[in-house]
């Protein structure tokens, strides 16, 4: 009845092949040390077999005869299965005895026919091998794994790559002994299988046996498995640690007086891979810094590939901040890249910073030739790149959805856990445009287990964090926290200078939100001048801006309003497209009801519940009915009704309860808002008919037919005694329902 996490018990099971005393035994033993269940190991090595255990098994070894317990001993140094032919070597065992033995473990039940092949052979409990195994000493032990390395190289003589990974931990188990410095062949050739399955975290533990077995070996070879160690852990997203491993590896490659250029490529290489998995970008620029200074001034491509792998920001201050503003590659490092390199070298010329074009064909069209590309490391990043250019410079989030999938599957193909960070996270976003709530919760979860994988710079954490942000925003989470978390990483020196702004924008926003309004006032007097400071194709420009006014909105402050919303319309001028939460137009509506300009603010929310209604973003259409409300309550609280109405509607049908509730407080609160007893319904089609909308037209603007419109009409003549159309429309005026557009 213990609650065992599933990878344990599966753990059992495998080791146990679910003989019920074995198991009880396993998990009893697991109980007696007083292990708690979510701390047991998931590896069996480092399990301690019960005494009970270990007597049962011995008890039944005993009775078989000293060929077959022979037999078992050196079976049980395998580290997987083992064939008749290695074994016959390995025990020295003449073969009629070695059949005579095999039938023996058979019929005893202690093997069985394995998977690799006719004459393959394996443990039936993988107990029976660790109790027999625990009985050898270290030194028989060591001396025994040699003469399998050995007995495994003469069976299979030419095809030693076969078997490359037996042969690995064969020779890494003897490493004690002289002459281990021979399996570091074996254990690269197995890391490099191990690589071309996707399975980085195996090709990292055969490197680490080739670097054990090259402390006997000679420079050039050292240098040779240390530099390969050092780029599969960064290739494993293991960064810390490789980047450790990078010193030594350069240590051996100048005692092997490796070239300078072999040493800069391998440089070149490290920060690549250090740029993908999301190390600190100082690391990755003393990489590059390194490798240019070998290169010297020779401009080719490696020196192209060194200048693609750092990004050149220059600093700006904001306050006790540092913001970045993104200077764009070198030209010739872009030219040289894409005409003497190959997919992967152009794919890392396109960066998102990179503003490709007020037209959306210009992304479009890199995305064909992305798909064009082979190489998997260059359409994992191309697609990337094309996602998060539709979300955030084009507004483009509905999409990304068909491109997501592919890169998924194409991630999961080849193991990517980056492209798999990239295709989750950025699911999330058009699920939370069109309101999907519920979908972009589960949607989070799991890119949160993805990205959980990376290292804790990586941009992606970022991006989850800012998917968090929206759900809370629309769902009353706990924005003080968000806020709190937004400025540590604002503040937090590690922080990419280009992500500054927006850190500190959703933070002001997240502060005014939850009623922290000197801290909101705070941060936009710094965030704004900066703000000014950076051109409208920036990154992150359009979010910064509008979550700026947005704080300033639940404040009710005027402060700085006329500026960013002239950021804003600059930014509208240029093509640049709304990101995922926000809206530019809306953005110009409250910061022009902010400046008390009514029938501008009235224009602007007319246009951008046009514009939010036919993307189909249905969150930031309620907002955008409630916020309106809010604008026009004092000065026309009929229209404001109307509004308020319609946000509860829609806040209530999306799960936004909190919101909703907002909407019906602000709806309580205001004048009586619909004169003669009209029913809501009834002052929508006044309101247009006071705009001078014909009845179809009102029929298509409010999904109804002509004849309900018509016989609403018929009830708002009978209510406010109107006897056609001219007279109806002054009561509108009168009355502040007459629709402004």
């Amino acid at each position: 009845g213990m609650p065992f996490p599933p990878q344990v018990t599966g753990a059992i099971c495998t080791e146990t092949r679910g003989n019920p005393f074995f198991v009880g035994e396993v998990v009893r033993g697991f109980v007696d040390q007083g292990l708690d269940p979510s701390g047991v190991p998931i590896d069996p090595a480092g399990w301690a077999i019960p005494p009970t255990v270990r007597e049962a098994i011995a008890l039944r070894i005993a009775r078989l005869s000293e060929q077959a317990r022979r037999l078992l001993v050196v079976a049980s140094a395998f580290s997987g299965s083992f064939d008749f032919a290695t074994l016959a070597a390995a025990s020295e065992l003449p073969d009629n005895e070695l059949l005579g033995a095999l039938d023996e473990a058979l019929a005893a039940g202690f093997v069985q026919s394995g998977a690799d092949g006719p004459e393959s052979y394996e443990f039936t409990h993988a107990l029976v091998r660790h109790a027999l195994y625990g009985e050898l000493g270290p030194s028989r032990r060591a001396r025994l794994h040699r003469r399998i390395a050995q007995s495994i190289e003469r069976v299979h003589e030419g095809m030693e790559d076969r078997v490359a990974a037996e042969l690995a931990v064969q020779y890494h188990r003897s490493r004690t002994l002289a002459g281990a410095a021979h399996g570091i062949g074996h254990a690269l050739v197995a890391a490099e299988q191990a690589e071309r399955r996707s399975a980085q975290a195996e090709a990292v533990g055969f490197l680490r046996m080739a670097a054990d077995l090259s402390d006997d070996a000679g420079a050039s070879r050292r240098g040779e498995v240390l530099s390969r160690l050092a780029l599969g852990l960064v290739g494993a997203l293991q960064v810390e640690e490789g980047l450790e491993m990078v010193e030594g590896a350069i240590a051996a490659m100048r005692e092997a007086h490796v070239p300078d250029v072999d040493i800069a490529a391998f440089l070149e290489r490290v920060a690549a891979l250090c740029q993908e998995a999301g190390a600190p970008q100082k690391a990755v620029e003393s990489l590059v810094q390194q490798g240019l200074a070998l290169v010297g001034g020779t401009r080719d491509l490696l020196w192209a590939r060194l200048q693609l792998a750092t990004y050149p920001i220059e600093p700006l201050s904001a306050g006790p901040f540092t913001a970045g503003r993104w200077l764009g590659f070198e030209e010739d490092a872009v030219r040289i890249a894409r005409e003497q390199g190959d997919a992967t070298d152009h794919a890392r010329t396109v960066v998102l910073f990179s503003w490709l074009g007020g037209r959306r064909q210009t992304t479009d069209e890199f995305l064909e030739r992305v798909r064009s590309w082979e190489e998997p490391a260059a359409r994992i990043h191309g697609l990337s790149v094309v996602i998060r250019s539709l979300i955030i410079w084009h507004g483009g989030w509905a999409d990304v959805e068909p491109i997501c999938a592919e890169l998924r599957d194409l991630s999961d193909r080849v193991g990517s856990v980056v492209g798999r960070g990239h295709a989750t996270v950025y699911l999330a976003h058009p699920q939370i445009a069109r309101g999907e709530l519920e979908a972009a919760r589960e949607t989070a979860t799991e890119a949160e287990r993805v990205v959980a994988r990376l290292g804790s710079e990586h941009r992606l954490h970022t991006s989850l964090r800012f998917v968090q942000l929206m759900l809370a925003d629309y769902e009353d989470g706990d924005l003080r926290s968000i806020a709190s978390m937004r400025l540590a990483k604002a503040r937090d020196p590690r922080t990419p200078p280009e992500m500054t702004a927006l850190h500190i924008a959703t933070a002001a926003y997240a502060h005014a939100r939850s009623g922290d309004e000197s801290e909101a006032l705070q941060l936009l007097s710094w965030l704004v001048p900066l703000l000014e400071r950076l051109g409208p194709t920036t990154i992150n420009q359009s979010a910064s801006v509008s979550f700026s006014v947005a704080a300033l909105w639940h404040l009710g402050r005027a402060e700085y309003a006329e500026r960013l919303r002239r950021l804003a319309r600059a930014i509208i001028a240029e093509g640049v497209g709304d990101y995922t939460p926000t809206s530019s137009l809306l953005t110009i509506a409250r910061a022009s009801a902010l400046l008390a300009e009514v029938d501008e603010a009235r224009k602007a929310f007319a246009s951008a519940r046009a514009d939010l209604r036919a993307g189909g973003r249905f969150p930031l259409v309620a907002l955008a009915d409630y916020d309106e409300a809010s604008a026009v309550s004092t000065v026309e609280p009929a229209v404001a009704a109307v509004h308020a109405e319609a946000a509860r509607e829609q806040f209530e049908r999306l799960g936004m309860s909190g919101w909703a509730r907002r909407a019906d407080r602000l709806r309580a609160n205001l004048a009586p808002a619909r004169p003669s007893g009209l029913t809501r319904r009834e002052v929508e089609v006044l309101g247009l008919l006071a705009a001078g909308r014909t009845n179809r037209e009102i029929a298509a603007e409010l999904v109804l037919s002509v004849h309900t419109v018509e016989r609403h009409l018929a009830n708002v003549y009978l209510k406010i005694c109107a006897r056609n159309r001219a007279d109806a429309g002054v009561f509108a005026v009168t009355h502040g329902l007459a629709r402004t557009t």
